[in-house]
């Protein structure tokens, strides 16, 4: 889902909207700027700059975590509902 974010290179990297929720996230050097709106009411939820490797980081911690909580839902419930459908 993220792989975009590891590119070395300027500009969005990650960007979805829904209703009532848009989400862009953009490569500005080594760091990353973060925005969350309303795009309906254009209301701003966040809008952040963060340091690229740290936040690199902790996805990368959080995507290990979600893959050993699907082994162990695939492991219990014999079927893998969570990346294969």
């Amino acid at each position: 889902m993220f792989e975009k974010l590891h590119e070395n290179k300027d500009g969005n990297v990650f960007y979805d909207i829904d209703q009532g929720w848009e989400l862009s996230i953009d490569r500005v050097g080594d760091d990353f700027v973060i925005l969350e709106k309303d795009p309906d009411e254009d209301e701003v939820y966040c809008n952040i700059r963060v340091d690229g490797e740290e936040f690199l980081n902790q996805i990368c911690s959080a995507e290990r975590r979600v893959d050993e909580i699907i082994n162990r839902l695939v492991n219990h419930f014999k079927i893998d509902y969570w990346s294969k459908y």
